[in-house]
């Protein structure tokens, strides 16, 4: 057990406070004053991963980048999910599956105002591609464990020796290329985080 909490931590570092918060105000939300068979007052992150990701399904099953099968349960994406931020799940007609943090909240292309409130009180997104050819039409449990790669550098910013500013800038200059580069954003997202992740799941 230490060794796993010891794991745990090297790999998703300290989680922020308001990755808490979101994952609070998803199980407060669950209460059946808030939702029930007749109504849903809000929605929150937990809402959006819960849609995609239900309680009911037993397994998720998939081969990594070596043709290895990887194979996890909804609890265990769940727990991936909180660790790396909380962040609300959404489908668009893209091509790829992308990551957008807090400062996006309001706009695809925020203006500083827009930055300035997202930052405040934006929730982070991972957006999933539903016109990616790895899609079906659908999230799946490898888009998910891919893009937390995204979601645990903006939790261990100081690991990767980045600062939320420049993680933004290089994610809007360098996202979606560079993914043979193992110094680009997509390299070290892909090419080192997400393989520890799977190593993460396997070793549960």
């Amino acid at each position: 057990m230490a060794k796993k909490k010891k794991d745990d931590k090297d790999l998703f570092g300290k989680r922020s406070i308001r990755s808490y918060i979101r994952q609070s105000a998803g199980a407060l939300s669950e209460l059946p004053i808030f939702e029930n068979k007749y109504y849903d007052l809000f929605r929150t992150p937990l809402d959006t991963f819960q849609e995609r990701f239900p309680e009911d399904v037993v397994s998720y099953g998939w081969k990594d980048e070596n043709d290895n099968w990887v194979e996890t349960g909804t609890a265990t994406l769940y727990d991936l999910w909180r660790k790396t931020g909380a962040p609300a799940l959404e489908d668009r007609p893209y091509s790829r599956h992308m990551t957008a943090p807090r400062e996006f909240a309001y706009s695809d292309d925020p203006n500083k105002l827009q930055k300035a409130l997202g930052y405040l009180f934006g929730v982070p997104r991972t957006i999933f591609g539903t016109k990616s050819p790895r899609s079906m039409g659908r999230a799946h449990a490898s888009d998910l464990v891919a893009e937390s790669a995204h979601g645990v550098m903006f939790e261990n910013l100081e690991k990767y020796d980045e600062t939320r500013k420049s993680l933004i800038e290089k994610m809007k200059t360098e996202g979606g290329t560079g993914y043979d580069d193992p110094t680009s954003i997509e390299g070290i997202t892909h090419g080192k985080i997400e393989p520890k992740i799977i190593e993460w799941i396997r070793g549960l």
